[in-house]
């Protein structure tokens, strides 16, 4: 039996993901990507590099036209963050959330910062509103907290093969067909800027702890001052409570082991790792400092 004829809008690591986890099942007709700003990670150049190795037609975005799009019965779209024009009818886009629930932006991490309990990948024909397009097919992922983001992404990879997996499935034996979201249980996530990765100290412990690992690798991680310098925090965990009569978030209680831990607005977190702007580990070293002020020195 003839290989499906796919082609790939992929971009970020998720796009790399779906890219690697069922190329072989296809007939690639084009690759194409487009750099992602804000990640630790070059997948545009992983994704080109893939496609030379395999020996695939690599396009830039701007190289994309009807006529490349009508070499594919279908193309599959994951990470993509531009308008595309010309293929209305043969786009499949992943999107890593469980349809309706988060629509829209970084929706893993904005589920990983609320403490979801679960997560996934859904493939669905666009519309013009936001991922509101009927679904072809849902993989769900269960997890456990805490866990950082890179982890989370690791385990989605599976559930983005097997979502295509299972559209390629229903192509072949002519099943495939979409079923309309449910507008009523629609929620979104919004797109995240520089400073929505500043930690607020008077959230919780726990959520101080989940915002860590969720906006940490491949993203730039989450910020914070010390001594008036701006830093990123890559590790920290959370302890026991102290009953303090006045509570002071971000103001560091003790530091053990060069560990500082900070007093939150319920809870304790002790960091674990963190570096500065230019990528030098922090020495933790004073005490009497509030962690998200200006320093008067």
């Amino acid at each position: 039996m003839s290989r499906p004829q796919i082609g790939f809008l992929v971009s970020g690591p998720k796009g790399f993901s779906l890219l690697q986890g069922v190329h072989e099942r296809c007939d690639v007709q084009f690759v194409s990507s487009h750099p992602v700003k804000g990640l630790q990670v070059d997948a545009y150049a992983d994704v080109r590099a893939f496609a030379a190795t395999h020996g695939y037609p690599f396009l830039d975005r701007d190289a994309l036209s009807p006529a490349v799009f009508e070499r594919a019965s279908l193309v599959f779209v994951a990470g993509w963050q531009y308008l595309i024009a010309g293929a209305v009818d043969t786009l499949v886009v992943f999107h890593d959330s469980l349809l309706p629930e988060l629509r829209g932006f970084a929706p893993t991490v904005t589920a990983l910062i609320s403490g979801k309990p679960r997560i996934g990948v859904s493939a669905f024909r666009p519309v013009a509103a936001f991922d509101a397009g009927p679904i072809y097919a849902q993989s769900a992922l269960d997890i456990t907290y805490p866990i950082k983001i890179r982890d989370a992404y690791s385990a989605l990879a599976t559930r983005y093969t097997e979502a295509a997996n299972r559209v390629l499935d229903a192509q072949a034996t002519g099943q495939l067909h979409a079923k309309a979201q449910v507008e009523t249980d629609a929620t979104y996530s919004v797109w995240r800027g520089p400073e929505d990765y500043q930690i607020d100290w008077s959230w919780s412990a726990e959520r101080i702890q989940r915002f860590v690992n969720a906006v940490g690798w491949p993203y730039d991680g989450a910020r914070t001052t010390y001594a008036g310098e701006a830093i990123t925090i890559d590790d920290v965990e959370s302890i026991a409570e102290m009953n303090f009569e006045d509570r002071h978030p971000g103001k560091v209680w003790k530091i053990e082991h060069g560990m500082p831990e900070i007093i939150c607005g319920s809870g304790m977190i002790r960091i674990r790792s963190a570096r500065t702007r230019t990528g030098t580990p922090v020495v933790f070293s004073r005490v009497r400092e509030t962690l998200g002020a200006i320093s008067a020195r």
